[in-house]
């Protein structure tokens, strides 16, 4: 075996819906990829596999991490598109739950939810779709399993008005 015979056969057993023994091989692919280019392909097919079965954050992870390890432009154009597309809704606790759970040491994929959190424009005061996010969010870290774990949020602020005015606001 090697890295383009285990890359093809997982791509194959993915397409035909067999996603657990795809992952499998495909991680066995990322383990004899000679350089990043192959690990980022294996990445970004992971990625493909975790968005088929409705697991939008863990897709969203992997091909972060695709684009990190070599910048194929269209893993960029499908990250934003997807980023896009899970922004318009809030997520829900539980598929905030999982994503924190979910890791992938061998590939270097960190527990990690993306969330869009907004607020009203020019205020620190959350919009009703934020309030809903927050809520879920809340909602989801309030899980036992959360009880002895701790996480980092990072936020910004959009581009409207000069830097120093954002980061009182951000501060805020």
């Amino acid at each position: 075996r090697n890295f383009a015979a285990a890359f093809e056969l997982g791509k194959a057993l993915a397409n035909s819906g067999q996603f657990q023994q795809a992952e499998d091989v495909l991680r066995e692919a990322g383990d004899m990829a000679d350089d990043d280019v192959g690990k980022a392909k294996v990445l970004s097919f992971l990625s493909q596999i975790y968005l088929a079965k409705g697991m939008k954050q863990e897709a969203i992870t992997y091909l972060r991490r695709s684009y990190d390890t070599h910048p194929f432009p269209r893993v960029l154009e499908t990250l934003k598109s997807l980023e896009t597309e899970v922004a318009r809704q809030p997520v829900a606790a539980a598929d905030i739950k999982r994503s924190l759970m979910f890791s992938d040491r061998a590939f270097g994929v960190e527990p990690k939810a993306t969330l869009r959190i907004n607020f009203e424009l020019d205020k620190a005061d959350l919009n009703a779709e934020g309030r809903r996010q927050a809520d879920e969010l809340g909602q989801a870290l309030t899980d036992p399993s959360f009880r002895d774990r701790t996480f980092t949020l990072i936020g910004h602020t959009d581009k409207q008005g000069p830097d120093d005015y954002n980061m009182k606001l951000s501060v805020r």
